[in-house]
């Protein structure tokens, strides 16, 4: 088959958790199942190659007539939406148009988050720290208002998640959710019931190896890891650093380090946080390559407000740090087995968040064997898997 996938920016495979799945599919659907992939973008940041016969960088106000060119030209038989809360969704109707003025070819949206993300509250001292240090001022006041009468702006935020949300229903012959349990929150952020047109497809596996269990001994050390965009309302590294705060102040374990790795409009506010809460062993090493980190990490943190699937978590996982989150978000549950290969807590219960990490951290044997059990149970988000629902779901289309 012909596929062609519509991203915010172009595929890189280093950048964003999308343009990240985006090149593990399309390099799956070429190997694995003979498929030829295309990409179209919204935005070029880089010329980094990619595993795509063409390329289109789309220009505004002409994604219709472009697409459906494109689309032609090239014999396009399925058209994969990468939506999340930026550009593709904006731009959902032009692709329906464009995959509607050729016959035969159809159209996948794809969501990549958790539906109704949108009702998160931010930390009101990061929110206050961000306008008195005017970061994006306008913005931050609004999203101040927001949170202070969201109860009272209910019908009219309402109105406006159908606005997002029906659009992409509309327009599409299959929406891909990336759990079951994400299918009911999009129905009604879209005011439509549950239907067949809803499916569920998890990411695959992003990198291309996983751990040697038999140098477990050998590589790890005693680090806890921590790995993201520095933006408090979605990742909330600040949650990392008051439980962090908990496990220093108790003293037992002053040979442990949590090691950040990201960059973001908050990094300013971490900075000065971890200088206040007078912490010791907290590293931020900046924006750069994460994958020698998660080698050597013991431990792996999720702190996440909100996620659509969490990468970072199956990555943990591909490297043998054991990993801890927050029950925050539905697809979390396909990814950690809580006390078989991670530990859930409770959404902002830092103490028992704290309890977990110590009894990690006070235990090698238990964390090898939830490592190695963690390494056998992500065979499920195997590209060879996650490919096979795919071509399923082609299949039903045609």
């Amino acid at each position: 088959m012909n596929i062609l996938f519509i991203t915010n920016k172009n595929v890189n495979p280093i950048i964003g958790g999308i343009e990240r799945i985006t090149y593990v599919l399309a390099v799956g659907f070429a190997e694995l199942h003979g498929h030829r992939c295309f990409s179209a973008f919204t935005q070029r940041l880089d010329n980094i190659t990619t595993p795509f016969e063409k390329e289109l960088l789309l220009e505004s106000g002409r994604e219709t007539e472009m697409l459906a060119d494109f689309i032609r030209e090239n014999g396009i038989e399925v058209v994969i939406a990468q939506g999340s809360d930026a550009a593709v969704n904006a731009i959902v109707g032009q692709i329906h148009d464009a995959v509607a003025s050729v016959a035969g070819c159809k159209m996948i949206f794809v969501f990549h988050n958790m539906p109704g993300f949108e009702y998160t509250k931010m930390s009101m001292d990061v929110l206050c720290y961000r306008i008195m240090h005017g970061q994006d001022v306008v913005y931050n006041l609004k999203y101040l208002a927001f949170q202070t009468f969201q109860t009272i702006l209910r019908p009219l935020i309402n109105k406006q998640m159908h606005g997002k949300y029906l659009p992409a229903y509309n327009a599409a012959d299959k929406v891909v959710l990336l759990t079951e349990g994400f299918i009911p929150g999009y129905a009604r952020c879209a005011g439509v019931p549950v239907d067949d047109k809803f499916c569920a497809i998890s990411n695959a596996l992003t990198f291309t190896d996983r751990f040697p269990i038999e140098q477990y001994d050998e590589e790890k050390r005693n680090e806890v890891l921590w790995v993201g965009r520095f933006d408090d309302k979605h990742k909330r590294l600040s949650e990392a650093i008051h439980i962090w705060k908990m496990v220093e102040e108790e003293g037992r374990f002053p040979d442990w380090k949590l090691r950040v790795v990201g960059y973001g409009p908050d990094e300013g506010y971490y900075h000065k946080l971890v200088k206040r809460l007078k912490l010791h062993n907290v590293s931020f090493e900046g924006k750069t390559e994460s994958r020698p980190f998660y080698r050597s990490a013991s431990l792996y943190m999720m702190t996440s407000a909100f996620e659509g699937f969490g990468l970072v978590i199956t990555e943990a996982l591909q490297s043998a740090a054991v990993p801890l989150a927050y029950d925050t978000f539905a697809s979390l549950h396909d990814i950690i087995v809580d006390g078989h290969n991670g530990y859930i807590i409770e959404d902002k219960d830092r103490r028992a968040y704290a309890d977990r990490l110590q009894l990690l951290m006070a235990d090698a044997d238990l964390r090898r064997n939830l490592a190695q059990q963690g390494l056998t149970f992500i065979d499920k988000f195997s590209t060879e898997n996650i490919t096979k629902q795919w071509n399923q779901l082609f299949s039903s289309l045609r």
